[in-house]
């Protein structure tokens, strides 16, 4: 019985070791200059981030992903609080590369750069139940049915291309962060990221496009631009 335990204590601390390890911000410079991408892990949670810098020294911070972690030895996997899609990366020697991620970030190393963050953001405590009623009645067969558009549809920076043979990229400033195949049911446009391999739900209305479930950390009207 005491050899018992005494394994549940070490197996215990090894995990406590593992995670104390870990913890710290661990930054990605892409080869765009003007982007920084940055990991932050702080005991069960994290928070992923670009930080897109313009001419004239300012600089915008734009939440990726925000949830819960779980850390085995070296291996990380992310799980967002909002989408519930799962990442994993892989920590060693103060530096950590991602496997499963966000398009931009697949196989790429972070470095650590110093300690975390650990606030998180108040703009991903979504309301998923009001989210999910949006997309039971987008669903509805007797809604008024919305044209959908191919083309850009812009809003603050963000743009979503739909191109034919139904396929999509959604990017910031030029920098591609999803990127996969869609599809409509009545008035939910459905993106299917290849990267992550999970679906986003969107409602389509004239001429714009809702983000009811908030990729980006707060709902976006994508306005239709050009064909």
């Amino acid at each position: 019985m005491k050899k018992v335990i005494y394994l549940i204590i070490t197996y215990i601390s090894i995990i406590n070791v593992s995670a104390q390890k870990v913890n710290g911000k661990f930054d990605y410079h892409s080869s765009n200059p003007e982007v920084i991408y940055s990991l932050e892990l702080f005991g069960k949670e994290y928070n992923l981030k670009a930080n897109q810098y313009f001419s004239g020294g300012s600089v915008a911070e734009v939440f990726l992903s925000s949830g819960f972690c779980k850390i085995k030895g070296n291996n990380i996997e992310l799980v967002d609080r909002v989408h519930k899609f799962k990442m994993t990366y892989t920590y060693s020697n103060n530096y950590i590369t991602a496997n499963s991620t966000l398009y931009p970030l697949l196989n790429k190393r972070f470095n650590r750069i110093g300690k975390a963050n650990t606030k998180v953001v108040d703009k991903f405590k979504l309301d998923v139940k009001i989210a999910n009623n949006i997309r039971l009645y987008n669903k509805k067969s007797n809604i008024i049915y919305h044209t959908l558009y191919y083309g850009n549809y812009l809003c603050q920076g963000y743009m979503l291309k739909l191109q034919n043979p139904f396929v999509f990229e959604y990017s910031y400033e030029g920098n591609v962060i999803l990127r996969g195949s869609f599809k409509r049911i009545h008035n939910e446009l459905q993106l299917y990221d290849y990267s992550l391999k999970h679906t986003f739900y969107f409602s389509i209305y004239d001429k714009t496009i809702i983000d009811n479930f908030l990729i980006f950390g707060y709902e976006l009207k994508l306005q239709f631009a050009v064909a």
